[in-house]
């Protein structure tokens, strides 16, 4: 399991406060081979001082994610990955990002 929690003054950084939490499940499938899984949540806070003349206030950006690394042979990983965002970018835009990275050791 992880926590942080970050501060700043709301006068010298726009990102003034962010959560994160996560935790990660070592072999949760009953499968020969080694697998883990993770779930993680961002909560970003930005201060309201950096907002330009007449733009209205912005929203908590927040996100999850959830990813699974799958050593599917001797030498080769594979981690699909999916993340929700909300209020991305301080708006009340939504994201969802689909993706994976690989690893191959020689």
């Amino acid at each position: 399991m992880t926590f942080a929690y970050d501060w700043s003054p709301p006068d010298i950084n726009r990102n003034n406060r962010l959560l994160t939490a996560g935790a990660r499940f070592n072999e949760p499938l009953p499968l020969p081979i080694h697998n883990t899984m993770s779930l993680g949540y961002v909560r970003n806070t930005l201060s309201s001082r950096f907002l330009s003349r007449g733009t209205p206030s912005w929203k908590t950006e927040q996100g999850i994610e959830f990813n699974s690394l799958l050593d599917v042979a001797p030498m080769v990983l594979l981690q699909p990955v999916i993340q929700y965002y909300a209020n991305v970018g301080g708006g009340v835009q939504r994201a969802v990002v689909f993706g994976f990275r690989t690893q191959v050791d020689f």
